[in-house]
């Protein structure tokens, strides 16, 4: 148990780091295309997010509010799944 309970909380602390990263890059090719370093970042800080309250916060505060930590986890879950797939509807779609 202890082990996961790292693991989980490097890789989110990793996804998280990477998408406040993306999100704070002014160079390059990200610096350039604002709306893909948005929805990137979003995406990326959203899954760290989803990723430590599903491995690790679960086990950890295991009294909390059942309806509270739902909809925490379906937000982050749905911007993480959502924002990428509303960046390609976007790029599909437009004239």
């Amino acid at each position: 148990m202890p082990l996961r309970m790292i693991a989980g909380t490097a890789w989110a602390a990793a996804m998280t780091t990477a998408g406040l990263m993306v999100l704070s890059s002014q160079h390059g090719l990200l610096g350039r295309m604002a709306s893909v370093r948005w929805g990137l970042g979003a995406a990326l800080a959203a899954g760290g997010l989803f990723v430590f309250m599903v491995l690790v916060a679960d086990r950890w505060f295991r009294k909390a509010s059942k309806p509270m930590i739902w909809s925490m986890e379906a937000a982050c879950f749905c911007i993480f799944v959502g924002v990428p797939m509303a960046m390609v509807l976007i790029a599909l779609f437009k004239p």
